[in-house]
């Protein structure tokens, strides 16, 4: 018996600790099977993150409105008039005024779009009454997928 041992131990020596050809495939596949369905993922958390941007500078847009209309009984169309600025945006282009909508009514505000390439070129729109945010444009199913606030 102690022969047996010794030479099972010598025997695992010489074969050395190294993977296999077929070892080192499997956990290939499995990193790409991974990668595969993390990649898209992360890119649609880092575009909801990205889309906060144009979601905040709506929402601003919307409030100043607001108080500009308090003020003149109407809306306006000059970002001018405002008491905010919006400049500096990194994810979109600079907001656009739409209107203006009656006071009272639920017309669009203001629309802002987005400066990536395809399929994040989409537009973000804040109507007046309710603030409700819409999105148009964009490839494939951006919109939904990111219409999640």
């Amino acid at each position: 018996m102690r022969n047996f041992f010794k030479e099972a131990k010598i025997a695992n020596r010489k074969r050395g600790h190294a993977f296999t050809l077929a070892e080192m495939m499997a956990v290939l596949v499995i990193i790409s099977i991974l990668a595969a369905i993390a990649v898209p993922r992360y890119q649609m958390v880092v575009e909801k993150v990205r889309s906060a941007e144009g979601i905040n500078a709506l929402t601003a847009i919307l409030e100043a409105e607001k108080r500009w209309a308090l003020e003149n009984v109407t809306y306006t169309t000059t970002m001018a008039n405002l008491d905010i600025t919006v400049t500096g945006l990194q994810n979109f282009n600079n907001p656009i005024l739409v209107g203006p909508p009656a006071v009272g009514g639920n017309g669009e505000i203001a629309s802002i779009q987005r400066n990536g390439v395809s399929p994040y070129d989409y537009i973000l729109h804040i109507t007046e009454r309710t603030g409700t945010l819409s999105c148009t444009g964009g490839a494939g199913s951006i919109c939904t997928k990111i219409q999640s606030w």
